[in-house]
């Protein structure tokens, strides 16, 4: 501001200038002396400059084009290599009933992969969804006076109508796959397969588009419906494995009922791909504004191999929060504090706790197949085994995984690296054994072989502490080394980079080392010594971590 006579202001001016509330674009343009939105100067100004920026904007989008033209050369290439073998062995194959009027075994799994794929979409839409401007749209073409409708309605026909082909592509392709299962005319599956894939794609992306046009509370609605959906997606696996008559009668109904269920939910998908067409100007800026940000911060981070980071993101721009408000009394020694912590972690996401309980359900009767298994077998079984021991204890190490995330706040805390790290290993540890110890005293009371169970179980406790090591490990690794990233490290060969092989190998050191270092105890050797050493090892190395990520 300049004040009279071209004198800049001077004391109390200044102070009242300083004063003055920051106003943001949307404040600005309302303030403004601008035209009503039905004045003819708004759909000129909007064609002028959607035309110039088409103008600015052709060296990108012809680079935008090459990059389309390049997935698609791989995508093509995949499904010539991949793909094609198949469809030309179930077009080759004998025409076969295709069961009469009961269901194919494939069905409930179908029907289950194609909801999912729509709480997937949905899911999509609570964070990004279809209608998506990048940073630099958002920045300088919203404050514009320009009609929305220009802008977002291009970027959702786009949208659906490569859902439509995409699905349909994909839909027919599976159905012809599926007659090598289910038997049929192979036209007759492809034109299914080409229908449902469209209808499922195409309503995904319309709802998607209509959870960004929805208001914070709608979208919170549909967030914390998130469990009940994917519980729906999984029904028809319930129904078909449920060994109970009205089960399997549902099932035969929604079967014979399906070209009527077809029918409907194409309408449907239609009717939402015009709704979301006529509210796509309700979605507003500071929505566009909020998902090119998170859009580009997951993509940084993808970009750069931090799953987690990318999911915190995701979670965070979808608006999560605690599912639940839980937390366990606060203990009177200093010594549990760290544990009380992290069980409350644990207690407020659910998720973690249920799949934490599932994973450690499973390694005692793997153990117990293991120790009466022969051949490979044995080794598999023994595996797997071990490796759902260590998914238990990574589900319940979140408490060490948000220290990593926020080492100044670990750094704040009267304890060391070391102790820091010993002190995360309490939740992974008991919460599985406790888990385990439940599963072998109800297989104990199933059945007649209980010493090979009790076995298990003795090998299963005895595992717990390196398993727990190799999960600190993970929640500890920090980020890809950039060597890595960047070249593979100096191991490139004539064959090819082994950059991805080598970053994969970095992420899952921690699990293959437990399960290479406890595989002996498993097979054969003495079973507490080996196990003994693999702890050692594995917490010793967890400490190390500690130290160097958090100091």
């Amino acid at each position: 501001m300049i004040a009279r006579g071209g004198e800049p202001p001077q004391g109390d001016a200044l102070a009242e200038d300083d004063a003055l509330p920051p106003e943001d674009d949307d404040a600005l343009a309302e303030d403004d002396a601008l035209p009503p939105e039905d004045d003819a100067s708004w759909a000129e100004l909007t064609q002028e400059t959607l035309r110039r920026l088409r103008h600015a904007r052709a060296g990108h989008r012809r680079a935008r084009l090459k990059e389309h033209a390049f997935t698609g050369y791989v995508a093509t290439m995949a499904v010539l290599i991949y793909v094609v073998p198949y469809v030309v062995k179930a077009l080759r194959a004998p025409d076969a009933p295709a069961g009469g009027g009961a269901p194919p075994a494939t069905a409930p799994v179908i029907v289950s992969v194609v909801l999912a794929v729509l709480v997937a979409l949905l899911r999509d839409g609570l964070w990004r969804g279809p209608v998506l401007l990048d940073q630099a749209s958002t920045t300088w073409l919203l404050p514009l006076p320009l009609r929305r409708e220009a802008l977002l309605l291009p970027r959702l026909r786009s949208a659906l109508l490569a859902a439509g082909v995409l699905g349909a592509g994909t839909g027919a392709l599976t159905g012809v796959l599926l007659r090598l299962l289910t038997g049929g005319a192979a036209a007759l599956l492809a034109l299914v397969g080409a229908a449902v894939g469209a209808t499922v794609l195409l309503t995904g992306v319309a709802l998607g588009a209509l959870i960004e046009a929805a208001d914070a509370r709608d979208r919170q609605a549909v967030r914390r419906a998130g469990p009940a959906l994917w519980l729906l997606a999984a029904l028809p696996l319930l129904l078909a494995g449920a060994p109970i008559e009205p089960a399997r009668q549902v099932t035969d109904l929604l079967w014979t009922l399906w070209p009527a269920l077809l029918a409907a939910a194409g309408v449907a998908g239609a009717a939402s791909a015009v709704l979301a067409c006529r509210r796509v100007t309700r979605i507003t800026n500071a929505t566009l504004r909020s998902r090119a940000a998170a859009v580009t911060a997951v993509t940084q981070s993808l970009g750069t191999f931090q799953p987690r980071r990318a999911r915190l993101l995701i979670e965070a721009a979808q608006g999560r929060s605690p599912a639940t408000r839980w937390r366990l009394p606060v203990p009177r020694t200093r010594g549990l504090l760290l544990p009380w912590r992290d069980a409350t972690a644990v207690l407020r996401s659910p998720a973690r706790l249920v799949w934490g309980t599932l994973w450690g359900a499973a390694p005692v009767p793997l153990l117990a197949a293991a120790g009466t298994a022969s051949g490979s077998g044995r080794f598999v079984l023994a595996a797997a085994g071990l490796g759902a021991g260590y998914l238990a204890t990574a589900q319940l190490a979140e408490g060490a995984r948000l220290d990593a995330d926020d080492p100044r706040a670990a750094r704040s805390l009267p304890l060391g690296g070391s102790r820091l790290a010993l002190g995360h290993l309490a939740v992974p540890v008991v919460g599985p054994a406790v888990v385990a110890v439940v599963v072998a005293a109800g297989l104990a009371l199933a059945g007649p072989t209980t010493w090979p169970v009790w076995v298990a179980l003795g090998t299963s406790l005895a595992a717990l502490p390196a398993l727990g090591g190799a999960a600190l490990v993970s929640a500890f690794r920090g980020d890809v080394p950039v060597n890595l990233m960047v070249t593979g490290g100096s191991a490139a060969s004539p064959t090819g980079d082994p950059g991805p092989v080598l970053v994969l190998l970095w992420y899952v050191r921690g699990p293959l080392a437990a399960v290479l270092l406890l595989l002996p105890a498993v097979l054969g050797a003495p079973t507490v010594p080996a196990a003994a050493v693999a702890g050692t090892v594995l917490i010793g190395w967890a400490v190390t971590r500690a130290r160097r990520e958090l100091g």
